[in-house]
């Protein structure tokens, strides 16, 4: 007797693929999203003292290529200092790799690093610098094409007025599946 596949087996085999090929178009492909934030100037940045007030703001898009695995690109605004010793504030773009450690089907941890282009505008001069730049994060899937992701990233300057500001800033914002 020969050993050939039924139907019911069949049907069974190709709803798993199909479901296996569903599942991996979900965690693939492009996404946009923004954030909001609060940053904590952690230097003193030609000559105006750390602290850090306004809201901080990010957009960013990217491409998934699996369920662990991300580049993103985008442009940030890190709010400003406004005190006594003057004012400063910094904004530019960036690119990370990301990291996802899926914890639920809805709950993710996230890791990110990469490298950004400051532009630093004090009451003292101006000036830009490439940074490092580092995050780590949860995301909650909302839904099949919604996300919200609550971020922590850390903007390390190289040379900026002969100095290495850093600055580091706490976010909560949403991206979108397409």
């Amino acid at each position: 007797m020969r050993n050939t596949p039924t139907r019911a087996g069949q049907a069974i085999l190709v709803s798993a693929l199909l479901a296996g090929a569903l599942g991996a178009a979900r965690a693939e492909g492009l996404y946009v999203g923004g954030s909001v934030g609060a940053p904590d100037y952690h230097s003193r940045i030609a000559g105006v003292d750390g602290g850090g007030s306004g809201t901080g703001l990010k957009l960013y898009g990217g491409y998934a290529f699996d369920r662990h695995l991300a580049l993103e690109a985008g442009a940030f605004e890190l709010g400003h200092i406004d005190n006594a010793s003057g004012k400063a504030n910094a904004r530019g773009a960036f690119l990370d790799v990301v990291g996802f450690m899926p914890l639920t089907d809805k709950f993710s941890l996230l890791g990110s690093a990469g490298m950004a282009e400051a532009r630093w505008q004090t009451s003292n001069g101006d000036d830009s610098s490439p940074a490092w730049k580092f995050g780590a994060g949860l995301q909650y899937d909302l839904g099949h094409a919604v996300a919200l992701r609550a971020q922590y990233e850390r903007y390390q300057s190289i040379d900026a007025f002969g100095a290495r500001p850093g600055v580091g800033e706490t976010t909560v914002g949403l991206n979108y599946r397409f």
